[in-house]
């Protein structure tokens, strides 16, 4: 059976869990919601758990170092904001669904992270 890792503190939409239904059939769907000290901890625990897939909802940093390993299809839910200031609006699917901080999120779908690319450079003041 093909498992899945599910890396955020939030739960999955019923919509989530019925795309993964329709695209691999019967699954397993492992929640990880604890605090990690390092992408490495993350990546053990999605390996210890077997996961061929794994959604993760992480810092940019995390998942730039979890994609680096190519044995783990790294997903990430694609979330299309509706609009802000949402208090109980009358267009909230709570299957599809997510209100954070007053903004409106639907689930449309997972794609896959191929890479994640950080660049950071040295901050030099500018005079004023």
């Amino acid at each position: 059976m093909t498992t899945i890792a599910w890396v955020s503190r939030h739960t999955p939409l019923k919509a989530q869990l019925e795309y993964f239904k329709q695209k691999l059939g019967n699954y397993t769907l492992y929640h990880i919601s604890q605090t990690f000290k390092d992408a490495q901890h993350v990546l053990d625990q999605i390996k210890q758990l077997q996961c061929k897939y794994a959604v993760v909802v992480l810092p940019l940093w995390v998942i730039a170092k979890l994609v680096q390993d190519k044995s783990i299809v790294w997903l990430y839910p694609e979330m299309e904001k509706l609009h802000e200031n949402c208090n109980g609006c009358s267009e909230f699917n709570p299957d599809t669904d997510v209100i954070v901080k007053g903004r409106h999120y639907r689930f449309r779908d997972f794609k896959v992270i191929e890479e994640v690319k950080v660049v950071f450079k040295d901050w030099e003041v500018e005079e004023q």
